[in-house]
């Protein structure tokens, strides 16, 4: 799986040293206020209509959308680490 996390905040970068390194993700992270990365972030939020950051999506290994993350609050990389333990004991 491959997480895309769009950002504007160095804290929302950090709260993803919560997400455990066992879990098979790998990571993107797209700051959207860095000129290299705008256009790819832009490019990603519109096609689901999202404005706010942080926003996530996630695909599988196929290149598919599997989920994707957005909250007003700022809770959206909470909602991944939830997810991901969700999707961990699903399995197990």
């Amino acid at each position: 799986m491959i997480a895309n996390i769009i950002y504007s905040d160095d804290k929302d970068k950090k709260l993803l040293e919560l997400v455990p390194s066992n879990f098979p993700i790998f990571i993107n992270f797209i700051n959207i206020t860095s000129g290299k990365d705008r256009k790819q972030a832009f490019r990603i939020k519109s096609k689901w209509g999202a404005k706010k950051n942080p926003f996530i999506e996630v695909l599988d290994e196929d290149g598919k959308v599997n989920r994707c993350f957005y909250s007003e609050n700022n809770s959206a990389i909470t909602q991944l680490i939830e997810w991901l333990n969700d999707s961990k004991n699903q399995k197990t």
